[in-house]
């Protein structure tokens, strides 16, 4: 297969390589492109170190309250040097109308932005929060024309299916090849929970402030340890009452040692993928609304309320209801799945 043969697949750098929600979801789709033949990967948007330098500088943060989804025009500028041919995959939302210059075309909403914006409305100043609703309006026409344009539209969250309108596939990011049902090991002798994300994500940020200011009082009565793990974890504001490890080697660990994972988020979009990979690993979840908006009924259902009351001790996987939804994300589902949409969506268009 030629290089102008090959499937084009658009990503974002930084989600090259790096297992948070974000980079499977990329690996998911990358393996997946793979088992079909060749693959042309276009990377765009900063790589680690540079996204690092933007998301600490004051006049980003300003940006983003005002503003709280990226602009089009980095993006735009990287991909107006690639030639457009061929089947296209894009995981970049702002890469979306380049791929639809493409053909067959295949857009891939991880959040809907529009959602994003929405979301972070509610938790800022009113002048903010109306540029916040301004940006959400613009995003959601824009992805509803895309969508429509697109031969397949494909999500991550559960509602964003409905949102997006009749056609988009419900295709979740998978947290680990496949279903295990081995019996969770016993967490450590003291009461512990703990909250895993990828801080350098500005809504993690804010989700362990909430953790901080918010949750502590009702978490220290009912834990005596409360644990911070991920990227970027290890550069968050120290509080005498959490526990911050950094990132960490081994994610099946963290889980091993901690009765209850935390999901304070309220903003962002899409699926909370820490949600999931804490039951697939048998670990109950104390979550906020928000942190539950994405998933389908019955994991949804099975999260904990900050307030109680709390059962914790039970592993969410012997539900039988929570199992077979689980079994959904897994990188083996994910690519049955995809093969299936190709063939019958893209593998016969044109182009």
């Amino acid at each position: 297969m030629t290089e102008s043969e090959a499937i084009t697949l658009v990503a974002l750098r930084i989600s090259l390589g790096k297992m948070d929600g974000g980079g499977m979801r990329v690996a998911a789709f990358r393996r997946a492109l793979e088992s079909l033949g060749a693959v042309r990967l276009i990377a765009v948007g900063p790589d680690e170190a540079a996204t690092g330098q933007v998301l600490r500088s004051p006049i980003h943060r300003a940006k983003r309250r005002l503003l709280p989804v990226p602009l089009r025009t980095p993006v735009a500028r990287t991909l107006a040097k690639q030639q457009s041919a061929g089947p296209t995959l894009s995981l970049v939302p702002s890469a979306h109308h380049w791929s639809l210059e493409c053909g067959p075309t295949w857009l891939d909403f991880p959040d809907l932005w529009s959602g994003i914006a929405r979301n972070h409305s509610r938790t800022v100043d009113p002048i903010s929060a109306t540029f916040n609703r301004a940006h959400a309006r613009i995003w959601a026409k824009r992805e509803a024309a895309e969508a429509r344009q697109s031969d397949v539209a494909s999500v991550a969250s559960w509602a964003d299916r409905d949102r997006l309108g009749a056609g988009a596939v419900w295709l979740p990011t998978p947290v680990t090849d496949r279903f295990n049902t081995a019996r969770r090991p016993s967490a450590s002798d003291s009461r512990t929970c703990g909250m895993i994300a990828n801080f350098d994500y500005p809504p993690n940020r804010d989700a362990y402030r909430r953790l901080v200011v918010e949750w502590l009082p009702l978490l220290t009565q009912k834990f005596e340890r409360v644990v911070v793990a991920g990227f970027g974890s290890d550069e968050l504001p120290r509080s005498p009452h959490i526990d911050i490890q950094g990132p960490i080697s081994s994610v099946a660990a963290f889980y091993r040692n901690v009765d209850a994972v935390l999901a304070p988020m309220e903003r962002g979009g899409g699926m909370k993928v820490k949600v999931v990979e804490a039951m697939m690993h048998g670990v109950p979840v104390i979550a906020t609304d928000h942190s539950t908006d994405g998933l389908p009924p019955a994991i949804s259902a099975a999260c904990l309320d900050l307030e109680g009351p709390w059962t914790l001790g039970c592993d969410p996987r012997e539900d039988a209801s929570i199992a077979d939804e689980l079994h959904h994300f897994t990188f083996e589902s994910f690519g049955q799945q995809f093969k299936t949409v190709w063939s019958d969506r893209m593998a016969g268009c044109r182009g």
